[in-house]
């Protein structure tokens, strides 16, 4: 027979090992669960912080995922210069703004995230009304003029400028026909468009700011433009 001692000195060594072994794999368990709450709770700091730094510096932060207004709450969301109106036909937008002159009227300026490469702003440009030739929409990233919307008869024609770095295109979705607006319904000159525009900035800094103009001459109830679907993305550098 085995004596005693010897019995307990291996059964306690056996122990030893299996609670070892379970001790390695509940502290992994532990760290990697610590780890991802780590994480949420940093996603959601970082969310909080670009929601107060928004209310406090009245700039829009640009998270991972973007900023987007849609306007359809109502709330302008910081931008200077409009307000937001139910336009018949279109719904809830930025506007309607009236001529500037072609100076900037509207404006938003915008947090990039550090290192970003390259910033995409895209939105819907609704002209309303009688607008006609010379009465362009004037688009300005950084303070400098980089496009213009030349609409006539509800057709209209994105003209890009020659600023280094900058790169704008318009797409015109709808037009031609009265979609809404504010001028008398059914009449000749009442023709509306919708334009989707994209302006991408590379190497955008830390702050881009958007602005908008136009060189329409009559009250807004005659002619006039509106802003909807807006969002701003960034994108990192390609490796």
């Amino acid at each position: 027979m085995i004596p005693l001692r010897p019995r307990l000195h291996a059964a306690l060594r056996s122990e030893r090992g299996g609670v070892s072994v379970e001790w390695v794999v509940l502290t992994a368990a532990v760290t990697g669960i610590f780890v991802a709450a780590l994480d949420a709770e940093k996603a959601a700091l970082r969310s909080f912080w670009f929601d107060v730094g928004g209310e406090v510096t009245g700039m829009a932060f640009v998270g991972e995922a973007g900023v987007s207004y849609d306007f359809d709450d109502g709330d302008a969301g910081g931008w200077s210069g409009a307000a937001v109106a139910d336009v018949p036909g279109f719904g809830r937008a930025l506007g309607p703004i009236a001529g500037s002159g072609g100076l900037e009227a509207v404006t938003r300026d915008f947090v990039v995230p550090k290192g970003a490469g390259s910033v995409t702003l895209t939105f819907d440009l609704y002209g309303l009304d009688s607008l006609d030739r010379g009465d362009d929409a004037v688009l300005y990233i950084g303070g400098r003029e980089v496009a213009r919307v030349v609409a006539w008869s509800g057709g209209t024609r994105t003209e890009a400028g020659t600023v280094p770095g900058v790169t704008v295109t318009g797409r015109q979705i709808d037009g031609g026909r009265d979609l809404g607006g504010y001028y008398e319904q059914g009449h000749d000159w009442s023709r509306d468009s919708i334009t989707e525009i994209t302006i991408t900035v590379d190497d955008p800094g830390d702050v881009l700011s958007f602005g908008f103009g136009s060189l329409a001459d009559q009250a807004t109830d005659d002619e006039s433009y509106a802003l909807d679907n807006f969002t701003v993305r960034a994108r990192a550098p390609s490796s």
